[in-house]
């Protein structure tokens, strides 16, 4: 059965390319696009996502709070954020709300390797080995 993949930004042309990526894999399906986080959160619960793509500065809602109240929906779901603004405060603050992984925006091509660790369940912190 395909994995269901979820992508959050309010940047459009980073949504598309985000689902050109995912779809160039056959074992995953973009079941959802949001463009904030209220949109999201909505979504989580229509379609359960296995893996969400989740941008840190949206309107209405950021990352971090979309993360933690997506965490009450779909609690076994892999949440990888995406944001031009990572550091280790933020990183901190991510793994606290149940996001298992922060890349900057600049490694965005990296997304398709964390996605295939996650969804096969292996440890985040197995990545950073």
């Amino acid at each position: 059965m395909p994995k269901l993949i979820m992508i959050v930004d309010d940047n459009e042309i980073i949504r598309h390319k985000l689902r050109d990526m995912f779809n160039r894999n056959g074992d995953w399906i973009v079941c959802a696009e949001a463009a904030d986080g209220n949109d999201a959160l909505e979504k989580a619960r229509y379609f359960r996502p296995d893996f969400v793509v989740l941008d840190l500065s949206m309107p209405n809602m950021d990352g971090l709070e979309t993360a933690r109240k997506m965490k009450n929906i779909i609690p076994k779901s892999s949440i990888v954020m995406l944001t031009a603004f990572k550091d280790r405060f933020l990183e901190e603050k991510a793994y606290e709300v149940g996001i298992s992984w922060v890349l900057a925006k600049t490694e965005s091509l990296r997304i398709i390797d964390f996605a295939r660790l996650l969804l096969r369940h292996d440890h985040y912190h197995s990545l950073a080995n």
